[in-house]
């Protein structure tokens, strides 16, 4: 009995002493790094929108030929010749901008103040947008053109409710457009929706964007939060006196660095107070202030 506690203390000694010999050999193999850059973390949520727009919808008065007297995208004041049809002439009902393309869904998704349109009407747009062209023939009561006013933009965003209902709560919601243009916008009505399968939230921009002068819907990103900083595996951080921070490689021993956590998303966090190209240490259970690892 005595002669295997023996063993046993001899053995727990050698383990001890073989680990401090060998823990400076082993650490740098063992320790990972990744270098810190800059990046930033987003929570976005996507939908599609229709894009709300106080539009006036011209008209051929008679069957005809058509003869252009603007082009796609021109500002034009109330009463300003748009075109001719047979020779009868047709004229701007209001200012605003023309664009000489419909897709017949005119008149379908009004714009009413303080409301945001049921989701169902949103998604049942199906547009086919088709240009006017000089020369063409076209039939009385035929859709020419619009004469939309661009000092404000809507989107009407389908969204589940419970997405709805966090949006309109807030000041000033960030939207990114298709190709990365963002906007700042403000929910002006939401609509949670008849069944509680889907909502709508109308926001609102004095941001034109001309690309959608074209069309009647658009997928579109809504930035709920954004964090920007050196970007890191939450792994890494490691607390002390209730404050986050990371082990960085210092010429060859591991330094504990305060941070601030600016934000998280699956397993990374932005975070402020590390330089650019700092090698911080991914497993720091490993590791403490001072160790060689490098």
């Amino acid at each position: 009995m005595v002669t295997g506690l023996v063993v046993l203390i001899g053995v727990a000694l050698v383990g001890v002493l073989f680990y401090h010999w060998a823990r400076p050999v082993l650490l740098p193999r063992l320790v990972k790094v990744v270098e810190a850059r800059p990046g930033r973390l987003e929570t976005v949520v996507s939908g599609e929108a229709a894009v709300l727009r106080e539009e006036r919808v011209l008209t051929a008065p008679v069957a005809g030929v058509v003869r252009l007297g603007v082009r796609e995208g021109d500002r034009v004041r109330t009463g300003t010749p748009v075109c001719q049809v047979d020779g009868h002439q047709v004229v701007s009902p209001a200012p605003g901008v023309v664009s000489l393309v419909t897709d017949g869904t005119e008149g379908h998704l009004r714009y009413e103040p303080g409301k945001s349109p049921p989701a169902p009407g949103v998604l049942a747009l199906k547009p086919h947008p088709r240009q006017l062209q000089q020369g063409e023939v076209v039939a009385v009561g035929q859709a020419l053109a619009r004469v939309v006013d661009t000092s404000q933009l809507r989107l009407c965003v389908v969204l589940p409710p419970p997405e709805v209902a966090e949006l309109a709560g807030l000041a000033r919601v960030l939207v990114r457009l298709p190709g990365g243009r963002e906007i700042v916008t403000r929910p002006e009505a939401h609509h949670p929706g008849d069944d509680r399968t889907y909502g709508t939230i109308t926001l609102v921009s004095s941001d034109w964007v001309e690309e959608l002068l074209r069309v009647r819907t658009v997928t579109v990103e809504i930035i709920k939060r954004r964090a920007t900083g050196m970007i890191v595996p939450r792994r890494a951080l490691v607390e002390r006196d209730g404050q986050p921070g990371v082990f960085v490689v210092k010429k060859t021993l591991a330094q504990w660095v305060k941070v601030e956590v600016r934000g998280e998303k699956e397993g990374l966090v932005a975070v402020e107070g590390i330089p650019e190209g700092s090698q911080v240490i991914t497993n720091p259970w490993l590791v403490r202030e001072g160790s060689i690892v490098r």
